[in-house]
């Protein structure tokens, strides 16, 4: 099964579960912001980041932060987008992408993400807006307005670390009931070709330059 282990962290379930619930009536709209200051590490220090060679990595900012962004949009509208935008920016000429802003239209929404290597601080803020109310993850709170309103903060946040045992343990019974029925994972499988779609038409569509362009 793909590891979408965005989906499996505290706050995110918590998130999904008010929305499931009908917290915030229809989902019309979903934002996500993450912000960053520089490029993830990688495990090798002495050796030049591989998330900004493309070879390796198969592109920026988009194909690392973006993908888990696109997958939970996904998850949260359970549809396939019908209209696919974007915007991306390489600072001071880079191999890759550093920012972009990615926009999907879905039949009954839109949802925009916005990332960046380039912040002045490191967050995630995830918006999700209904015709009843609203849900807001602000990195280590979630909000919740609507039938049920309510804030509750979590022990950590989601840009804390670039690991989460925890999000893994909690993925892994779902990862358990793919292997002993693997026609469940299928449309896991099916929602990450939607993502890898995406991300490909934001390529495609922007060409990479080394300044914006739509």
């Amino acid at each position: 099964m793909p590891v979408d282990n965005w989906k499996y962290a505290p706050i995110l379930l918590a998130a999904t579960d008010a929305l499931r619930r009908g917290a915030i009536g229809r989902l019309r709209r979903i934002e996500i912001e993450t912000v960053r200051v520089r490029t993830a590490a990688s495990a090798e220090g002495h050796a030049p980041n591989w998330r900004r060679d493309p070879a390796i990595a198969g592109g920026g900012i988009v194909m690392d932060h973006g993908w888990h962004a696109i997958y939970l949009v996904l998850h949260w509208f359970r549809a396939m987008p019908t209209g696919v935008a974007a915007t991306v920016h390489r600072r001071d000429g880079g191999a890759v992408e550093d920012e972009a802003v990615i926009a999907l239209e879905f039949p009954d929404g839109d949802a925009v993400i916005a990332l960046t290597w380039a912040g002045s601080e490191r967050r995630n803020t995830m918006r999700l807006l209904g015709d009843a109310g609203r849900i807001v993850v602000a990195d280590d709170v979630l909000h919740v307005t609507g039938v049920a309103g309510c804030s509750t903060p979590f022990a950590s946040a989601l840009s804390a670390g670039s690991h989460h045992p925890d999000w893994f343990d909690a993925m892994l019974p779902e990862a358990f009931a793919c292997f002993r029925d693997p026609a469940r994972a299928v449309p896991l499988f099916d929602e990450a070709v939607e993502c890898l779609s995406i991300i490909g038409k934001v390529y495609g569509a922007s060409a990479m330059p080394a300044s914006p362009a739509q």
